[in-house]
């Protein structure tokens, strides 16, 4: 299917994409990476989530506001990233900075899982741990059991 098919099946996401990178050009390269290495799984998903999401916010302008989230949490990751190489260590020491000047603020309660939301789709290695574990999970069956064990690094582990 060629992109102009692509892009007619899934306006939404072809919107959001247009939208992210007028805001964000550093955004070119993993946009480009997209539209290069995904298949049909991917659009669908990626409509799916963008509608989900403008349900949620309940408007364009709200919508809209979340992609402006997710930019603001891609920069704030890049900087941090850059810090980190330049410097060797993480921005905050421990929990205690990490919760006062990350978790307890506002962009944390009203915009950040908003942001997380819109990484599903927009950033590629999100796409792929949902990919990997929806096949993982398909080979289960019901009397399959199972724990949850958090395995990310969380904000620190992103430089914070």
């Amino acid at each position: 299917m060629n992109l102009i098919d692509r892009q007619a099946m899934y306006p939404l996401f072809f919107e959001s994409l247009d939208y992210i990178l007028k805001k964000f050009p550093f955004y070119k390269r993993t946009a480009e990476y997209i539209l290069n290495s995904f298949d049909i799984d991917y659009y669908l998903f990626a409509e799916k989530i963008c509608k989900l999401l403008l349900s949620k916010a309940g408007n364009k302008e709200n919508y809209l506001h979340a992609l402006d989230s997710f930019i603001k949490v891609s920069v704030d990751y890049l900087k941090l990233q850059t810090q980190l190489r330049k410097s060797g260590h993480y921005l905050y020491q421990n929990f205690s900075e990490v919760n006062s000047a990350v978790y307890q603020n506002e962009f944390m309660e009203s915009n950040y899982l908003d942001s997380l939301l819109v990484s599903q789709v927009f950033w590629p290695n999100h796409f792929k741990l949902i990919r990997y574990f929806k096949t993982f999970c398909d080979t289960l069956d019901e009397s399959s059991e199972g724990m949850e064990v958090p395995c990310g690094a969380g904000r620190r582990g992103r430089g914070y």
